[in-house]
């Protein structure tokens, strides 16, 4: 899917183009095909475009109103649409549906409930009734292999503990308890990210297109 960014100062502050330039241009693998940027005044929107389904200059975005009072960037193309739209929005199914009466829709304050208990023909009742959540990157896993070095070069021995922000005894306890089983996932990405955010927008030593190793 597309990348999107932007940056809004709510103390009135110009945005500055260059910061929104350098926050689109780091997410250009995940959108190759166009860039898109609109700054005005303490507002400023990006926008990396993959075009997969409309190949069309006019899905370019920011898109705007006419007057331009109103202008938005969004991330909202999925390359296998036909598939997950496909048998819920079959012509036959959805005239059936429409018919059906609302309150078997909707029962207890459950919604779909006649697609659910459908759905338990085929699916465990813990998978059909679980709350909403997305998809998952393994980062849990990650940071204990494929992204541990990036931990002690840009985390443990980093600037933010070099500059005195956080303690390094504390980031090396969180580090060692997550290697042996423990879960620090939200804490050591977060840490990561800053550093890197740190480097990138405040000492701007770090540019589109390093590499991290």
């Amino acid at each position: 899917m597309c990348a999107i960014c932007g940056i809004v100062n709510f103390d009135g502050r110009p945005v500055e183009e260059a910061a929104v330039v350098t926050m689109r241009d780091v997410m250009v693998n995940r959108g190759p095909d166009a860039a898109g940027l609109r700054v005005r005044a303490n507002a400023g929107l990006g926008h990396q475009r993959l075009s997969i389904i409309d190949l069309s200059p006019l899905g370019n975005q920011p898109m705007f109103k006419e007057d331009g009072s109103l202008w938005v960037v969004f991330s909202g193309e999925i390359s296998n649409f036909p598939e997950l739209r496909c048998p819920l929005l079959d012509t036959d199914l959805a005239t059936l549906s429409c018919s059906i009466d609302p309150r078997l829709k909707v029962r207890g304050g459950r919604q779909k409930y006649l697609l659910k208990k459908l759905a338990e023909r085929y699916l465990p009742l813990d998978l059909i009734y679980r709350p909403k959540r997305g998809f998952e990157l393994p980062l849990k896993h990650w940071l204990r292999a494929e992204l541990r070095p990036l931990l002690d070069l840009f985390v443990l021995d980093g600037k933010l503990v070099e500059e005195g922000w956080f303690h390094r005894g504390v980031i090396e306890r969180l580090i060692h308890e997550h290697g042996a089983g423990g879960d620090h996932t939200h804490r050591l990405w977060s840490l990561l990210w800053l550093e890197l955010w740190w480097r990138m927008f405040i000492e701007r030593t770090l540019k589109p297109g390093d590499s991290l190793k």
